[in-house]
C-alpha cells in the first residue's frame, strides 16, 4: 500500500465522520513517531514507512471508534465534548408580541407561540457560548405541550420537566451551570434598556427559597448579576426571590437539582428577538468569564 493510498483512506474517513475533527498535524505526528520506533527495531528500511502508515491508519480507526480526546465532537476550542452549560425552557411557548402576526397587545395570554418562542433565545445563547469554546447542552423539549397533554395547569410545567432535568444532570457530571430561560410578562418600559446606542432586553435572575440549599443558587445568581452590572450597567434588573404567597410557592424551579441553577427572565412581551438576542450575547460574555 503506497503513501498516496494511505492518505486517501484517511481522507475518506475524515469526510465520512462529519461530527469529528482531527487535531491539526495529528496524522503526520503519529506516522513520524511510528516510523522512528520501527526504524530502531527493523533492518528493512524500505518496509518501515509503509508498515508505519498502516499502523497509523489502524490507530486512527480505533481512535474514531473509541472517540478519544484527540478529537472534538463540535467546532469549539475546548478539549472535551461534555457540556458545561445546560439550557432548557419551562414553559416553552412564551413569545414576544412584535414577532407575532395574530396577537392582542392588551391580552398577555396571546403572547405565546408554538414555534416563534423563547426556545429561539436558548438556541442563540447556546450557539454564542459554543462560539466561545464552551460546550452546551440545549434542550428544546416542549414542556408546555407535555403539560397540556396531562391536563395540568400552566405553572406545573416545572414539575413535568423535573424527571428529564434530573436525568440530564445526573448523566452529565460536567455541567457547571443550569439555566431555565423564560421571558417576563412585564411591559417594555420595565424590560428594556439602551447599551452602546442599541435597545436591549433586561435580565432578571429568579431564585426559589423552597429548598434547603437555595443559598447556593442565590450566591450564583448574585455573582451573575454583579458581573453583568459591572460590565453593562442597567442590563440586569437584579435578583428576584418570589414571595411565599406567590402562585408558584410550591415550586422550587428544580433548582434543588443543581447548586448553580437559575431561572432567567429575559425581556418581556414587548421586546423583539433582536433585543433579547443582544442580551444573551452580553450574558454569554459573563458566563465565559466565570467558566474560564
Amino acid at each position: 500500500m503506497g503513501n498516496k493510498d494511505d492518505k486517501d483512506i484517511l481522507g475518506n474517513l475524515r469526510r465520512n465522520k462529519e461530527s469529528i475533527f482531527i487535531r491539526e498535524g495529528f496524522e503526520k505526528e503519529l506516522e513520524e513517531k511510528l516510523v522512528r520506533r520501527f526504524t530502531r527495531k527493523n533492518q528493512n528500511k524500505l518496509f518501515v514507512p509503509s508498515l508505519a502508515t498502516i499502523f497509523a491508519t489502524i490507530v486512527f480507526l480505533l481512535l474514531v471508534v473509541s472517540n478519544d480526546n484527540v478529537f472534538e465532537e463540535s467546532q469549539t476550542s475546548t478539549t472535551t465534548d461534555e457540556p458545561l452549560v445546560y439550557i432548557y425552557h419551562t414553559p416553552t411557548h412564551e413569545s414576544f408580541f412584535p414577532e407575532l402576526e395574530e396577537k392582542d397587545d392588551n391580552n398577555l395570554a396571546t403572547a405565546f407561540d408554538k414555534t416563534v418562542n423563547i426556545t429561539l433565545l436558548g438556541e442563540h445563547l447556546g450557539k454564542t457560548l459554543e462560539s466561545k469554546g464552551i460546550p452546551v447542552l440545549w434542550d428544546d423539549t416542549d414542556y408546555t405541550k407535555m403539560t397540556e397533554e396531562q391536563n395540568l395547569e400552566f405553572g406545573e410545567s416545572h414539575n413535568v420537566a423535573r424527571e428529564n432535568i434530573n436525568t440530564t444532570i445526573n448523566n452529565h457530571d460536567s455541567i457547571k451551570m443550569v439555566f431555565d430561560i423564560h421571558r417576563d410578562s412585564q411591559r417594555r418600559k420595565i424590560t428594556t434598556t439602551t447599551i452602546n446606542g442599541e435597545e436591549v432586553a433586561k435580565i432578571v435572575f429568579v431564585i426559589s427559597r423552597n429548598h434547603p440549599n437555595y443559598q447556593q443558587n442565590l450566591k450564583f445568581a448574585h455573582k451573575l448579576h454583579e458581573l453583568l452590572e459591572e460590565r453593562y450597567p442597567g442590563l440586569s434588573r437584579g435578583v428576584y426571590i418570589p414571595a411565599s404567597s406567590s402562585s408558584e410557592r410550591n415550586s422550587n424551579y428544580n433548582q434543588d437539582l443543581h447548586e448553580k441553577s437559575v431561572l432567567l427572565d429575559i425581556g418581556g412581551v414587548d421586546n423583539t428577538l433582536q433585543e433579547v438576542n443582544r442580551s444573551v450575547e452580553f450574558l454569554a460574555e459573563i458566563i465565559g468569564e466565570i467558566l474560564n
